[in-house]
């Protein structure tokens, strides 16, 4: 295959400058039931979850938004961790005071300045 021209660099940057990427994590056994879906439906992972988004953005408008997240909307706040939380390490700082000379790296034990 031939070189891309610059021509051709140029109108495919410019091309890709109007999206934006998402990256989606998921079990590999629920991907591999969202691509079996699409290809089902004649379309790509990607274009089945943009599809996706768009019905559900869609719905959850019609519903208003008390109403999508009662009846199992798409929700945009996290799930809670399962883990507990350690208390905060420096209690109103949000960092450490580093001035005092008393740090030590984590791994080599080297004290930091």
């Amino acid at each position: 295959m031939p070189e891309k021209t610059e021509a051709q660099k140029k109108a495919q940057k410019k091309y890709m400058e109007k999206f934006m990427v998402a990256r989606v994590r998921m079990e590999r056994e629920k991907y591999e039931r969202v691509q079996a879906h699409a290809e089902t439906q004649g379309e790509s992972v990607n274009g089945f979850i943009n599809r996706a988004i768009d019905r559900q953005i869609s719905q959850d408008r019609e519903k208003g938004p008390c109403e999508a997240q009662q009846a199992g909307g798409i929700s945009l706040h996290p799930k809670p961790s399962k883990r507990p939380r350690t208390p905060h390490k420096w209690p109103g700082r949000r960092f450490p005071n580093l001035s005092s000379g008393r740090l030590r790296h984590r791994r080599s034990g080297m004290r930091l300045p």
